[in-house]
Protein backbone atom coordinates (compact mmCIF):
# COMPACT_ATOMS: atom_id res chain seq x y z
CA UNK A 1 0.00 0.00 0.00
CA UNK A 2 1.29 3.39 -1.00
CA UNK A 3 1.13 5.92 1.77
CA UNK A 4 1.19 9.58 0.89
CA UNK A 5 2.62 11.88 3.51
CA UNK A 6 1.30 15.41 3.55
CA UNK A 7 3.45 18.10 5.07
CA UNK A 8 1.71 21.24 6.18
CA UNK A 9 4.02 24.21 6.06
CA UNK A 10 3.19 27.50 7.71
CA UNK A 11 4.83 30.34 5.81
CA UNK A 12 6.38 32.98 8.02
CA UNK A 13 4.91 36.44 7.76
CA UNK A 14 7.11 38.91 5.86
CA UNK A 15 9.25 41.11 8.10
CA UNK A 16 11.38 44.19 7.69
CA UNK A 17 13.74 45.93 10.12
CA UNK A 18 13.34 49.69 10.15
CA UNK A 19 14.97 52.50 12.09
CA UNK A 20 14.66 56.27 12.16
CA UNK A 21 17.69 58.22 10.93
CA UNK A 22 16.79 61.54 12.52
CA UNK A 23 14.90 62.88 15.53
CA UNK A 24 11.52 61.21 14.94
CA UNK A 25 9.92 58.14 16.51
CA UNK A 26 7.85 55.31 15.07
CA UNK A 27 4.33 55.11 16.53
CA UNK A 28 2.44 52.02 17.75
CA UNK A 29 -0.77 51.33 19.66
CA UNK A 30 -0.30 49.14 22.74
CA UNK A 31 -3.30 48.42 25.00
CA UNK A 32 -5.08 51.52 23.79
CA UNK A 33 -2.09 53.82 24.29
CA UNK A 34 0.32 55.23 21.71
CA UNK A 35 3.93 54.16 22.34
CA UNK A 36 7.11 54.99 20.46
CA UNK A 37 10.32 53.38 19.20
CA UNK A 38 13.38 54.44 17.21
CA UNK A 39 13.87 51.02 15.62
CA UNK A 40 11.60 48.01 15.17
CA UNK A 41 11.02 44.78 13.32
CA UNK A 42 7.75 45.17 11.43
CA UNK A 43 5.59 42.27 10.30
CA UNK A 44 2.00 41.32 9.51
CA UNK A 45 -0.48 40.69 12.32
CA UNK A 46 -4.07 39.94 11.40
CA UNK A 47 -3.76 41.70 8.06
CA UNK A 48 -2.17 44.83 9.61
CA UNK A 49 1.39 46.15 9.78
CA UNK A 50 2.64 45.66 13.34
CA UNK A 51 5.66 45.47 15.60
CA UNK A 52 6.98 41.92 15.90
CA UNK A 53 5.87 41.98 19.57
CA UNK A 54 2.26 42.68 18.57
CA UNK A 55 1.36 46.40 18.76
CA UNK A 56 -0.02 47.74 15.49
CA UNK A 57 1.51 50.65 13.62
CA UNK A 58 -0.54 53.81 14.01
CA UNK A 59 -2.24 54.93 11.88
CA UNK A 60 -3.02 51.38 10.81
CA UNK A 61 -1.76 50.05 7.48
CA UNK A 62 -3.32 46.95 5.89
CA UNK A 63 -0.92 44.29 4.62
CA UNK A 64 -1.82 41.65 2.06
CA UNK A 65 -0.60 38.12 2.52
CA UNK A 66 2.77 37.09 1.12
CA UNK A 67 5.57 39.01 -0.49
CA UNK A 68 8.35 41.05 1.11
CA UNK A 69 7.56 44.40 2.70
CA UNK A 70 9.61 47.38 1.55
CA UNK A 71 9.74 50.80 3.21
CA UNK A 72 11.06 53.84 1.38
CA UNK A 73 13.05 56.69 2.93
CA UNK A 74 9.89 58.82 3.01
CA UNK A 75 7.93 56.15 4.92
CA UNK A 76 5.99 54.73 1.97
CA UNK A 77 5.19 51.05 2.66
CA UNK A 78 5.11 48.72 -0.35
CA UNK A 79 4.52 45.06 -0.97
CA UNK A 80 5.58 44.08 -4.46
CA UNK A 81 4.27 46.80 -6.76
CA UNK A 82 1.41 47.74 -4.42
CA UNK A 83 1.55 50.86 -2.24
CA UNK A 84 0.05 50.04 1.16
CA UNK A 85 0.33 53.37 2.97
CA UNK A 86 2.81 55.67 4.65
CA UNK A 87 4.33 55.68 8.15
CA UNK A 88 3.90 58.81 10.27
CA UNK A 89 6.57 59.85 12.76
CA UNK A 90 6.32 61.65 16.09
CA UNK A 91 8.64 64.45 17.17
CA UNK A 92 9.22 65.69 20.73
CA UNK A 93 10.74 68.82 22.19
CA UNK A 94 14.35 68.38 23.31
CA UNK A 95 13.34 68.59 27.00
CA UNK A 96 10.50 66.05 26.67
CA UNK A 97 10.83 62.97 28.92
CA UNK A 98 10.09 59.54 27.41
CA UNK A 99 9.86 56.64 29.85
CA UNK A 100 10.63 52.99 29.01
CA UNK A 101 7.65 50.68 28.58
CA UNK A 102 9.04 47.26 27.69
CA UNK A 103 10.52 47.51 24.21
CA UNK A 104 8.84 50.88 23.70
CA UNK A 105 8.83 54.42 25.06
CA UNK A 106 5.86 56.31 26.48
CA UNK A 107 5.25 60.02 26.92
CA UNK A 108 2.69 62.13 28.72
CA UNK A 109 3.00 65.01 26.27
CA UNK A 110 1.44 65.25 22.83
CA UNK A 111 4.08 65.03 20.08
CA UNK A 112 4.26 66.88 16.79
CA UNK A 113 3.44 64.57 13.89
CA UNK A 114 5.04 64.61 10.47
CA UNK A 115 6.22 62.58 7.52
CA UNK A 116 9.68 61.06 7.16
CA UNK A 117 11.94 63.41 5.23
CA UNK A 118 10.28 66.57 6.55
CA UNK A 119 11.78 69.05 9.02
CA UNK A 120 13.98 67.15 11.50
CA UNK A 121 11.87 63.97 11.70
CA UNK A 122 14.50 62.08 9.72
CA UNK A 123 14.19 59.35 7.13
CA UNK A 124 13.53 55.63 7.51
CA UNK A 125 16.25 53.10 6.82
CA UNK A 126 15.85 49.35 6.58
CA UNK A 127 18.18 46.45 7.30
CA UNK A 128 19.26 44.66 10.45
CA UNK A 129 19.23 47.14 13.39
CA UNK A 130 22.83 46.28 14.22
CA UNK A 131 24.05 46.92 10.68
CA UNK A 132 24.96 50.34 9.32
CA UNK A 133 22.89 51.48 6.37
CA UNK A 134 24.10 50.10 3.05
CA UNK A 135 25.15 52.84 0.70
CA UNK A 136 25.94 52.75 -2.98
CA UNK A 137 29.63 52.82 -3.95
CA UNK A 138 31.06 56.32 -3.66
CA UNK A 139 30.84 58.35 -6.83
CA UNK A 140 34.11 59.55 -8.28
CA UNK A 141 33.45 63.26 -8.38
CA UNK A 142 35.39 66.09 -9.95
CA UNK A 143 37.05 68.68 -7.78
CA UNK A 144 34.43 71.30 -8.62
CA UNK A 145 31.01 70.86 -6.96
CA UNK A 146 28.14 69.87 -9.21
CA UNK A 147 25.36 72.44 -9.29
CA UNK A 148 21.82 71.17 -8.65
CA UNK A 149 19.15 73.87 -8.95
CA UNK A 150 15.66 72.67 -8.06
CA UNK A 151 12.79 74.45 -9.82
CA UNK A 152 10.07 76.15 -7.78
CA UNK A 153 7.35 74.17 -9.56
CA UNK A 154 7.74 71.16 -11.85
CA UNK A 155 4.94 69.42 -13.72
CA UNK A 156 5.62 65.84 -14.79
CA UNK A 157 3.68 63.10 -16.55
CA UNK A 158 5.49 60.03 -15.18
CA UNK A 159 4.44 57.98 -12.14
CA UNK A 160 7.96 57.99 -10.67
CA UNK A 161 10.28 60.90 -10.07
CA UNK A 162 13.95 61.48 -10.92
CA UNK A 163 16.14 64.37 -9.82
CA UNK A 164 16.76 65.43 -13.42
CA UNK A 165 13.02 66.10 -13.83
CA UNK A 166 12.86 68.67 -11.05
CA UNK A 167 16.34 70.21 -11.16
CA UNK A 168 18.85 71.67 -13.58
CA UNK A 169 22.12 69.80 -13.08
CA UNK A 170 25.23 71.68 -14.13
CA UNK A 171 28.01 69.33 -15.09
CA UNK A 172 29.07 66.56 -17.40
CA UNK A 173 30.38 63.08 -16.88
CA UNK A 174 29.18 60.04 -14.96
CA UNK A 175 28.43 61.83 -11.69
CA UNK A 176 26.15 64.40 -13.33
CA UNK A 177 24.34 61.69 -15.28
CA UNK A 178 23.82 59.62 -12.15
CA UNK A 179 22.39 62.69 -10.45
CA UNK A 180 19.92 63.20 -13.28
CA UNK A 181 18.76 59.58 -12.94
CA UNK A 182 18.59 59.64 -9.13
CA UNK A 183 15.31 57.99 -8.06
CA UNK A 184 13.21 60.19 -5.78
CA UNK A 185 10.30 57.77 -5.39
CA UNK A 186 6.67 58.10 -6.44
CA UNK A 187 5.29 61.14 -8.15
CA UNK A 188 2.32 62.72 -6.37
CA UNK A 189 -1.23 61.69 -7.29
CA UNK A 190 -3.07 63.73 -9.90
CA UNK A 191 -4.38 66.94 -8.36
CA UNK A 192 -1.91 67.03 -5.45
CA UNK A 193 1.45 68.74 -5.03
CA UNK A 194 4.48 67.04 -3.47
CA UNK A 195 6.89 69.31 -1.59
CA UNK A 196 10.62 68.97 -2.17
CA UNK A 197 12.34 68.77 1.22
CA UNK A 198 16.07 69.39 1.57
CA UNK A 199 16.48 66.79 4.32
CA UNK A 200 14.94 64.03 2.20
CA UNK A 201 16.89 65.02 -0.90
CA UNK A 202 20.18 64.99 1.01
CA UNK A 203 19.34 61.53 2.38
CA UNK A 204 18.74 60.29 -1.18
CA UNK A 205 22.11 61.69 -2.26
CA UNK A 206 23.96 59.95 0.58
CA UNK A 207 22.17 56.66 -0.11
CA UNK A 208 23.24 56.84 -3.77
CA UNK A 209 26.88 57.32 -2.79
CA UNK A 210 27.14 61.10 -3.24
CA UNK A 211 28.84 63.31 -0.69
CA UNK A 212 26.41 66.22 -0.14
CA UNK A 213 29.33 68.56 0.49
CA UNK A 214 30.32 68.07 -3.16
CA UNK A 215 26.86 69.10 -4.38
CA UNK A 216 25.93 72.78 -4.72
CA UNK A 217 22.25 72.24 -3.92
CA UNK A 218 19.75 75.08 -4.37
CA UNK A 219 16.14 74.51 -3.32
CA UNK A 220 13.80 77.52 -3.35
CA UNK A 221 11.39 77.85 -0.46
CA UNK A 222 8.12 76.07 -1.18
CA UNK A 223 9.54 74.01 -4.08
CA UNK A 224 7.08 71.36 -5.22
CA UNK A 225 6.26 68.95 -8.00
CA UNK A 226 2.89 67.96 -9.44
CA UNK A 227 1.54 65.52 -11.99
CA UNK A 228 0.38 67.08 -15.23
CA UNK A 229 -3.18 66.10 -16.07
CA UNK A 230 -6.25 67.39 -17.86
CA UNK A 231 -9.12 69.28 -16.29
CA UNK A 232 -12.78 68.48 -16.86
CA UNK A 233 -14.85 71.50 -15.93
CA UNK A 234 -17.84 71.15 -13.64
CA UNK A 235 -19.97 72.84 -16.29
CA UNK A 236 -19.00 70.19 -18.84
CA UNK A 237 -19.90 67.37 -16.44
CA UNK A 238 -23.30 68.94 -15.73
CA UNK A 239 -24.03 69.47 -19.43
CA UNK A 240 -23.12 65.86 -20.21
CA UNK A 241 -25.31 64.56 -17.37
CA UNK A 242 -28.25 66.77 -18.39
CA UNK A 243 -28.06 65.58 -21.99
CA UNK A 244 -27.95 61.95 -20.84
CA UNK A 245 -30.94 62.45 -18.52
CA UNK A 246 -32.96 64.03 -21.28
CA UNK A 247 -32.12 61.18 -23.64
CA UNK A 248 -32.57 58.24 -21.25
CA UNK A 249 -35.52 59.55 -19.19
CA UNK A 250 -37.32 61.36 -21.98
CA UNK A 251 -37.16 64.75 -20.28
CA UNK A 252 -37.65 67.83 -22.42
CA UNK A 253 -36.63 71.16 -20.98
CA UNK A 254 -33.75 72.67 -19.06
CA UNK A 255 -32.03 70.69 -16.32
CA UNK A 256 -29.58 72.25 -13.91
CA UNK A 257 -27.27 70.95 -11.19
CA UNK A 258 -28.68 70.83 -7.67
CA UNK A 259 -25.34 72.15 -6.39
CA UNK A 260 -22.12 73.55 -7.79
CA UNK A 261 -19.89 70.95 -9.42
CA UNK A 262 -16.15 71.48 -9.03
CA UNK A 263 -13.65 70.89 -11.81
CA UNK A 264 -12.07 67.43 -11.90
CA UNK A 265 -8.42 66.80 -12.77
CA UNK A 266 -7.41 63.43 -14.20
CA UNK A 267 -4.38 61.96 -15.96
CA UNK A 268 -3.61 62.89 -19.53
CA UNK A 269 -4.82 60.69 -22.38
CA UNK A 270 -7.88 60.02 -24.50
CA UNK A 271 -10.87 61.13 -22.43
CA UNK A 272 -14.31 59.52 -22.53
CA UNK A 273 -17.35 60.18 -20.31
CA UNK A 274 -19.67 57.21 -19.76
CA UNK A 275 -23.12 57.16 -18.10
CA UNK A 276 -23.12 54.30 -15.59
CA UNK A 277 -26.52 55.01 -14.04
CA UNK A 278 -29.37 57.46 -14.61
CA UNK A 279 -32.49 57.47 -12.46
CA UNK A 280 -35.22 59.77 -11.19
CA UNK A 281 -36.68 60.14 -7.71
CA UNK A 282 -39.53 62.61 -7.58
CA UNK A 283 -38.38 65.88 -9.06
CA UNK A 284 -34.70 65.02 -8.70
CA UNK A 285 -32.43 63.16 -11.08
CA UNK A 286 -29.15 61.39 -10.34
CA UNK A 287 -26.63 60.64 -13.09
CA UNK A 288 -23.47 58.66 -12.34
CA UNK A 289 -20.79 59.69 -14.83
CA UNK A 290 -17.63 57.57 -15.12
CA UNK A 291 -14.42 59.12 -16.46
CA UNK A 292 -12.29 56.86 -18.67
CA UNK A 293 -8.77 57.82 -19.77
CA UNK A 294 -7.24 55.78 -22.58
CA UNK A 295 -9.76 53.02 -21.97
CA UNK A 296 -9.29 52.82 -18.18
CA UNK A 297 -11.86 53.98 -15.61
CA UNK A 298 -10.05 56.49 -13.38
CA UNK A 299 -12.84 58.34 -11.56
CA UNK A 300 -16.57 58.94 -11.34
CA UNK A 301 -18.87 61.77 -10.33
CA UNK A 302 -22.54 61.65 -9.31
CA UNK A 303 -24.39 64.66 -10.73
CA UNK A 304 -27.66 65.69 -9.10
CA UNK A 305 -30.06 67.51 -11.44
CA UNK A 306 -33.36 69.32 -11.02
CA UNK A 307 -35.76 70.42 -13.73
CA UNK A 308 -36.55 74.01 -14.53
CA UNK A 309 -39.72 74.71 -12.55
CA UNK A 310 -41.15 76.59 -15.54
CA UNK A 311 -40.57 73.71 -17.99
CA UNK A 312 -43.82 71.86 -17.32
CA UNK A 313 -46.92 72.09 -15.12
CA UNK A 314 -47.53 72.00 -11.38
CA UNK A 315 -50.32 70.17 -9.57
CA UNK A 316 -53.30 72.54 -9.18
CA UNK A 317 -52.03 74.87 -11.90
CA UNK A 318 -54.42 76.17 -14.57
CA UNK A 319 -53.43 74.80 -17.97
CA UNK A 320 -54.49 74.90 -21.60
CA UNK A 321 -55.89 71.57 -22.74
CA UNK A 322 -55.66 70.58 -26.38
CA UNK A 323 -58.20 67.83 -26.95
CA UNK A 324 -57.36 65.99 -30.16
CA UNK A 325 -59.80 63.64 -31.83
CA UNK A 326 -59.17 62.51 -35.37
CA UNK A 327 -58.05 65.55 -37.30
CA UNK A 328 -59.79 68.08 -35.01
CA UNK A 329 -58.24 69.94 -32.09
CA UNK A 330 -60.22 71.74 -29.40
CA UNK A 331 -58.56 74.03 -26.84
CA UNK A 332 -60.31 74.27 -23.44
CA UNK A 333 -59.21 75.47 -20.00
CA UNK A 334 -58.33 72.88 -17.39
CA UNK A 335 -56.43 72.14 -14.20
CA UNK A 336 -53.41 69.86 -13.74
CA UNK A 337 -54.03 67.26 -11.04
CA UNK A 338 -50.43 65.97 -11.10
CA UNK A 339 -47.13 67.69 -11.88
CA UNK A 340 -44.89 66.92 -14.80
CA UNK A 341 -42.16 68.22 -17.05
CA UNK A 342 -42.37 68.74 -20.77
CA UNK A 343 -42.66 65.31 -22.37
CA UNK A 344 -44.18 63.64 -19.30
CA UNK A 345 -47.69 62.30 -18.87
CA UNK A 346 -49.90 64.03 -16.29
CA UNK A 347 -53.50 63.78 -15.14
CA UNK A 348 -55.67 66.79 -15.98
CA UNK A 349 -59.29 67.85 -15.48
CA UNK A 350 -61.16 69.87 -18.13
CA UNK A 351 -63.57 72.72 -17.39
CA UNK A 352 -66.44 70.25 -17.84
CA UNK A 353 -65.13 68.02 -15.03
CA UNK A 354 -63.83 65.19 -17.24
CA UNK A 355 -60.44 63.74 -16.24
CA UNK A 356 -57.85 62.75 -18.84
CA UNK A 357 -54.24 61.58 -19.21
CA UNK A 358 -52.21 63.95 -21.32
CA UNK A 359 -48.66 64.86 -22.32
CA UNK A 360 -47.08 68.15 -21.31
CA UNK A 361 -46.06 69.82 -24.58
CA UNK A 362 -44.96 73.21 -23.21
CA UNK A 363 -45.07 75.13 -19.96
CA UNK A 364 -48.77 75.28 -18.96
CA UNK A 365 -49.95 73.24 -21.99
CA UNK A 366 -51.19 69.64 -22.09
CA UNK A 367 -52.15 67.60 -25.13
CA UNK A 368 -54.88 64.95 -24.72
CA UNK A 369 -55.64 62.44 -27.48
CA UNK A 370 -59.17 61.12 -27.27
Amino acid sequence: MLTTLLAFVTLAAPTVNVRVDGEGYLRFTQEGRVVYARLATLTEKGGKLAHAEGPLVTPQISVSGGGPIRIDLDGTVRQGTKRLGRLVLAGFAKDAVLTPRGSFLASGVRPKLGNPGEDTFGVLRTGAPSEPPKAAPPVQESAAPIGVKVASLTEIETETLQLGQIAAIEGDGEAAQRLRELDLGEAPPIGLDKPIHRFLLLARLREAGFEPARIALEIPEGARVKRRGQVISGEHLVAFAAEAAGRELGIVGDLKADREQKDLEVAGGDLELVVERCYRSGTRIQVVVAIHVTGRRVASRTIGLIADRQAGVKAGESVRLFLISGGATLEVPGVARTAGWVGQTVRVESNTGSVHQGVVTAPGAVEVRL
